[in-house]
């Protein structure tokens, strides 16, 4: 992992005083690349955003829109086939500001789990099927910290009942395979927050689930955010859930970011057409009460390997392409203070567009 960069002397610096204002993350230009068959190819591409404590960042898009390599570029999770270049400035919990880009494999792993959690895609996957939930939990904090079995184990059973599980005694001596998809959800947030971490990533942590346990699982999060007072980065597809948990969204397409701003704003007044094309693909409900007719995004994203030229979503931006859209490769613009959006024609398409209300 960050085979291309050299570590920087300074990565772990003190903060000035005043510092522990303003964000506790802060991404700045990060590049994220591999290589195939002997050629380069970006996967992410100047990817700039901000987390604030107690507060989550939505970060939304396709599969293959790069949302999760940037999350595992953070914590230093790709390999060594990966290249990674830009800076990651983060707040320890003790006011260092560190650049999470800079570390070495060392000092990263003393941040995972401690300071940085993340939720992953699938948890039948992500939990190891031969051994006990407690075990799983255990291990956690006995990476952390010099701690007893017993004591281990009583804060392995508080966190369970933390995160709603119910008889957690008993859940404890079970395996993964023995629980539900939402039971399983459950145990990997546990694990997540076993040491009470400045920031949480989740990466598509209700994908796999039902209607009626994303909700619950939405709500755990909502709740377990305000209790701890952490910030957290959830990463999703669905523009209907980002509407539920999140303050603020950075939509991304083919590895860029194409329109940010807080989610009220971008859900209402959307200015880039994928933006626009996602909301319209959601299910939804008309001012009658009646479903909604739903519009697919036409196509599908593109190759890494071979992008085309101009804006990326120009060949499935069917109603607002025009001849400039392949010729002009755009630079994300402010649509006001607090709104950017990645296209050339946004204010012509501003203009005609409608306010949704959400």
């Amino acid at each position: 992992m960050n085979s291309n960069v050299k570590p920087n002397a300074d990565a772990s610096r003190t903060v000035a005083p005043g510092g522990n204002q303003g964000p506790i993350l802060t991404v700045d230009a990060l590049e994220v690349g591999f290589s195939s068959g002997g050629k380069g190819f970006s996967i992410v591409e100047g990817v700039s955003f901000a987390v604030n404590a107690g507060r989550t960042l939505a970060v939304v898009g396709e599969s293959g829109s790069g949302k999760s390599v940037t999350s595992l570029a953070l914590l230093g999770l790709l390999g060594k086939l990966a290249t990674t270049r830009g800076h990651a400035a983060y707040r320890t919990k003790d006011g260092r500001i560190v650049d999470l880009l800079q570390l070495q494999e060392k000092e990263l792993r003393s941040l995972r789990g401690e300071e940085i959690s993340m939720i992953f895609q699938e948890p039948m996957t992500a939990l190891n099927p031969v051994l006990h939930i407690e075990d799983q939990l255990v291990e956690v904090l006995h990476n952390h910290q010099k701690i007893s079995q017993l004591e281990a184990r009583r804060q392995a059973l508080e966190m369970l009942r933390f995160v709603g599980i119910p008889d957690a005694e008993r859940r404890l001596r079970t395996y993964p395979h023995e629980l539900s998809g939402g039971m399983r959800q459950r145990i990997m947030i546990a694990s997540a927050l076993m040491r009470r971490p400045n920031l949480l990533i989740a990466d598509e942590p209700t994908t796999a689930l039902d209607v009626t346990i994303q909700a619950q699982i939405l709500r755990l999060l909502r709740r377990l955010q305000r209790s701890l007072g952490m910030a957290m980065i959830f990463i999703t597809h669905d523009l209907g859930v980002v509407g539920q948990i999140a303050d603020d969204v950075v939509v991304m397409y083919s590895g860029r970011v194409v329109e940010t701003g807080p989610v009220q704003t971008v859900l209402q007044a959307p200015q880039h057409p994928y933006t626009q094309g996602l909301l319209g693909s959601a299910p939804r409900v008309s001012a009658d009460g009646t479903p909604a007719p739903l519009t697919p995004i036409p196509g599908i994203v593109p190759s890494p390997a071979s992008p085309p030229p101009g804006c990326r979503f120009h060949p499935r931006c069917s109603q607002h392409v025009e001849g400039v859209c392949d010729g002009i490769e755009p630079k994300l613009e402010s649509v006001s203070e607090i709104q950017q959006v990645r296209c050339v024609r946004w204010q012509q398409i501003a203009a005609t567009a409608e306010v949704r209300h959400v």
